[in-house]
């Protein structure tokens, strides 16, 4: 009788903690980030997705997007790439971004670089993404 407390808790427990990640952009990202860098950039794309339609103030979410897009040939990359560099949030996120560009080759600029939005975790462990 304990074992079937137990088991019921259990199954509780996981039930929570699957709805906690599914409302966690952080988790879509987590898994976008891993995907990407597995090389299953298809994924990736999907997951940043997640991430972004539960918080799409965060940049990082947008030039993961970017990046897997840009390595599945989807034109759609430069708008997610331009996105990121609007969310930034700092002039040093922003120089990174920059640099990021020249080495793809690529000449985007972000439209509106007044907006500045509140980074809420620590800025700058996301900049582990080759290229």
């Amino acid at each position: 009788m304990h074992e079937k407390g137990n088991l019921v808790v259990a199954a509780e427990l996981a039930a929570r903690l699957r709805q906690y990640r599914q409302k966690n952009p952080y988790y879509w990202y987590a898994l976008a980030l891993k995907s990407y860098r597995r090389g299953k950039y298809s994924s990736a794309a999907e997951f940043a997705q997640d991430a972004i339609a539960i918080e799409g103030a965060d940049h990082r979410f947008h030039f993961l997007l970017g990046m897997a897009r840009y390595q599945l040939g989807s034109g759609n990359y430069r708008r997610n790439f331009r996105q990121a560099m609007e969310l930034a949030g700092s002039d040093d996120n922003l120089r990174q971004y920059q640099r990021k560009m020249e080495r793809l080759g690529e000449d985007i600029a972000p439209e509106n670089t007044a907006q500045q939005v509140r980074v809420r975790h620590n800025p700058n462990w996301w900049w582990y993404i080759s290229h």
